[in-house]
C-alpha cells in the first residue's frame, strides 16, 4: 500500500468547493477510503482543518453583495 504524507494545504480544497485543487483532495480522500493509500498526518491535522474552514466562512460572513 502507498503511504502519503498529508497536510491540511492538500486534504482542505476537498471541503472549499472554490479551490483549484479539490479534484486532487477528493481523490486522496476516496483513495485513502477505497483502501488503496494510506495518509499519514501531522498530529496537528485537524486544528489546520478547522482553522481553514474557520477562515474561509469568517472571510465570507459579513459581507454585503454588490458592495467592493
Amino acid at each position: 500500500m502507498k503511504r502519503v504524507v498529508a497536510d491540511a494545504s492538500a486534504l482542505l480544497p476537498a471541503w472549499l468547493p472554490q479551490e483549484e485543487h479539490q479534484a486532487y483532495a477528493d481523490e486522496l480522500i476516496q483513495l485513502h477510503a477505497d483502501g488503496e493509500l494510506e495518509l499519514c498526518a501531522p498530529m496537528l491535522l485537524a486544528y489546520e482543518i478547522l482553522n481553514g474552514l474557520y477562515l474561509a466562512v469568517r472571510g465570507k460572513a459579513g459581507q454585503v453583495p454588490g458592495l467592493p
